[in-house]
């Protein structure tokens, strides 16, 4: 496909480079110099220096050949006028990333911006997607991790292995004895920044994280195995005044979970008070120990730390898990602190730019993909595949397919049936399989089921 990308910042960039890999035709628009010499130095694009949002720079992009477009600028109206133009080139596809509060489903303008009246298929707002996985990952208080297939019914979660859990140090093949534990499959683990897709093979050693697949209702029974003593999430602090506090709080105002917002600016205390009358906010340091313990730090089940400064959600989602704290989330995009975040007692980390890219790029596939899944932690991916006509793979049992290294078929999906599959299952037309694929088998992957 022919693809423009408006934006050389963080997101596009790491767009660009996904989609390159793919072997797609590439066009990144942007306005600085500088962003566009590191593109064109690193990636096999195309590259037009310029503002997304003028008729001209577009058309230099070949606009009028383009099927997908592409708005990841960090400024909304940019994207959004961007659009609006390749709507008038009759573009196909256009995605915008619009991440301001007000033009979002919980914001005031949403029905008088409609993404229809500007052009724009699909809209991403990047703090609303971060929102969902805070919610997931409150709702499941032992995972760091949790991505969902809700149409397919199926749910893979990421689990810390620690000492004390009676699977440490268990072969992956007994774990067929435990009849909860046949429900599910290990579909990779994390050890020492390596992955490894275990394939009923391996131990689970403490320090591991692992990702497993299960049918929704399943992990009820599951997740005990992976958690010593974890209890339902009943009272939680939120740092910082920012766009995800206002989705989370828009969430949590109604429901029976009570929520303290932690800021150290009095004038955002003041606004954001009379913006949700029903939630309790703390003009205080996220970093005072002593004025958190105060508010009641120690009797908190969650803290998520999500404010635009990335030291200060470190530091007080530290000294929440020195006070045992159940779970703590912090929002966190800059790499150089993600291998580290485990030893700082933050359990589960949430990255915007990270889980924005993800999202486009479910929307930019062809043929037999169905929808595309990127794990936050391990930039691996999940990938739904249509079963047509045309495979060479029916009636195979998989452990006699030759699949390419760093992938596993992770679920089938029949009808609806949701088999979470063993060596000997086979794939027939019409099926839907999830494909588990490291970061390096990606390509690969596609190239096999497509």
């Amino acid at each position: 496909m022919k693809i423009i990308i408006i934006g050389a910042g963080d997101v596009g960039f790491q767009i660009a480079e996904r989609l390159v890999h793919e072997e797609h035709d590439v066009v990144v628009v942007d306005r600085d110099p500088q962003k566009i010499l590191e593109v064109s130095r690193s990636l096999d694009v195309l590259t037009v220096i310029g503002q997304g949002g003028d008729y001209n720079v577009l058309t230099k992009a070949n606009i009028t050949d383009c099927d997908i477009l592409i708005a990841a600028t960090d400024v909304d109206e940019s994207n959004m006028i961007a659009c609006f133009i390749a709507k008038k080139f009759n573009v196909p596809s256009k995605i915008a990333r619009v991440r301001n509060y007000f033009y979002s489903s919980n914001g005031d303008n949403h029905e008088l911006f409609t993404k229809e009246e500007l052009g724009i298929d699909v809209l991403i707002n990047p703090e609303e997607v971060a929102t969902n996985q805070i919610i997931k990952l409150i709702h499941s208080p032992a995972a760091f991790e949790v991505v969902d297939f809700p149409e397919e019914n199926l749910v893979i979660k990421g689990y810390r292995v620690t000492d004390g859990l009676e699977i440490a140090h268990c072969p992956i093949k007994n774990f067929a004895v435990y009849d909860d534990l046949k429900q599910m499959l290990i579909i990779a683990i994390i050890r020492e920044d390596e992955m490894i897709i275990p394939k009923g093979e391996g131990v689970l050693l403490p320090g591991d994280k692992v990702y497993v697949v299960a049918k929704t209702e399943d992990f009820d029974k599951i997740s005990p195995y992976f958690h010593e003593s974890y209890k339902p999430v009943h009272r939680v602090f939120i740092v910082g005044v920012a766009n995800i506090t206002r989705h989370l709080c828009k969430y949590f105002e109604d429901s029976d979970i009570h929520v303290k917002v932690i800021e150290s600016d009095r004038n955002k205390c003041l606004s954001f008070s009379q913006e949700f009358h029903k939630i309790d906010v703390v003009n205080c340091s996220p970093t005072d120990k002593e004025a958190l313990m105060d508010e009641g730090l120690e009797k908190i089940d969650a803290f998520i730390a999500v404010s635009d400064d990335e030291e200060k959600n470190i530091l007080s989602s530290m000294i929440a898990k020195k006070q045992k704290v159940q779970k703590t989330i912090a929002k966190i995009q800059n790499n150089d602190y993600l291998p580290f975040t485990s030893t700082m007692g933050i359990d589960a980390v949430i990255n915007p730019k990270l889980a924005t890219v993800g999202e486009i790029l479910k929307y930019v596939r062809l043929g037999n993909v169905l929808s595309v899944v990127t794990l936050g932690e391990s930039d691996a991916e999940a990938i739904e595949y249509l079963i047509t006509g045309q495979s060479k793979w029916i009636d195979i049992p998989l452990k006699d397919i030759d699949f390419p290294d760093g992938c596993l078929v992770s679920a089938i999906i029949r009808l609806d049936e949701q088999i979470i599959p063993r060596g000997n299952d086979t794939l027939q037309i019409g099926d839907r399989i999830i494909v588990f694929a490291r970061p390096d088998g990606i390509e690969k992957v596609g190239k096999f089921f497509g």
